[in-house]
């Protein structure tokens, strides 16, 4: 390339770089959680998931380390065909999980009405309801 073609590139790519970084600066600090994750209404007449709990270890890789919490999951069973239909079990992200994901409609439940599925959202730890530890101190992270 030629010297002053490279020059153009180079500027051009600074000039991208400090776009994207003035750009991020005025965004939420989570344009996933703020934009993308806002729970849809409820649709009128929809069938909502049910809320359950389970018993989590709070320490996997201490086998010494009895304590445990209730970590929260819905559950849709509207189009489960029972024992040996499959199972989608949906990882929640960094917000709150709400039972509005698993109503009709919805990316997994169309799925899972394709394939006679069980669709389980899972709340992810540290967010919603899901607290393994009564805050979020150094001491309690460890």
């Amino acid at each position: 390339i030629a010297e002053p073609e490279m020059l153009r590139s180079r500027f051009t790519l600074l000039l991208l770089l400090a776009s994207l970084w003035v750009c991020e600066a005025r965004w939420p600090r989570s344009l996933r959680q703020t934009l993308l994750l806002k729970p849809p209404p409820k649709a009128p007449g929809a069938s909502l998931a049910f809320e359950q709990r389970f018993t989590q270890k709070l320490d996997h890789f201490n086998s010494s380390d009895t304590r445990t919490w209730q970590q929260r999951y819905f559950v849709n069973d509207a189009n489960w065909e029972g024992k040996g239909g499959p199972v989608f079990l949906q990882i929640w992200g960094e917000s709150p999980a709400d039972a509005v994901w698993l109503q009709d409609g919805m990316e997994m439940m169309v799925n899972a009405r394709k394939y006679g599925a069980l669709a389980i959202l899972l709340e992810h730890r540290y967010y919603g309801d899901s607290h393994p530890t009564e805050n979020v101190s150094l001491s309690n992270l460890r």
